[in-house]
């Protein structure tokens, strides 16, 4: 993967994702996974594990990945990882504009708290008629995570 110098170092953690796929190619578009920065050399990124997911034109490849309307669109995003968060306002992002966006991503390792709203109602996907299939149907609409489960100990 091509990046620009200085944005990403090693030991980031990372989201590679498709967030749209070639018309018609179609097969590897939703694939996702999470990711540490080995190192950038001359403007390749370099993960300290092998990826596990295809993100081309077709199952098991990596073809055809770029900016155009032709191309795969794959995204790799930092993921910012804090040991607490307190959210006590409203944390968003950008929504979808075809090519980038719709996606905030950000890992706990401690607590979440706080008296806010992260609200991402509407930003990922813009919409269409919906489908079935491995990663579920293509509606634009509002998804709310399910809570944590609650363990109870003697």
């Amino acid at each position: 993967m091509l990046v620009t110098s200085g944005c990403l170092n090693p030991g980031d953690e990372i989201l590679l994702i498709n967030v749209k796929g070639a018309p018609g190619k179609w097969g590897n578009t939703g694939h996702y996974e999470f990711l540490h920065v080995g190192g950038v050399i001359g403007g390749t990124l370099y993960f300290n594990t092998p990826k596990n997911g295809f993100y081309g034109d077709n199952p098991g490849d990596d073809t055809n990945i770029g900016v155009y309307a032709a191309n795969q669109h794959v995204l790799v995003m930092r993921v910012p990882n804090y040991a607490d968060v307190t959210v006590n306002g409203t944390l968003t992002g950008t929504a979808f504009d075809g090519y980038r966006f719709g996606l905030f991503v950000f890992r706990v390792d401690g607590t979440l708290a706080g008296s806010g709203v992260i609200y991402a109602d509407y930003l990922g996907w813009r919409g269409g008629a919906g489908g079935t299939g491995p990663r579920g149907a293509g509606l634009n609409e509002k998804r709310e995570a399910a809570p944590p489960p609650v363990l109870l100990y003697d």
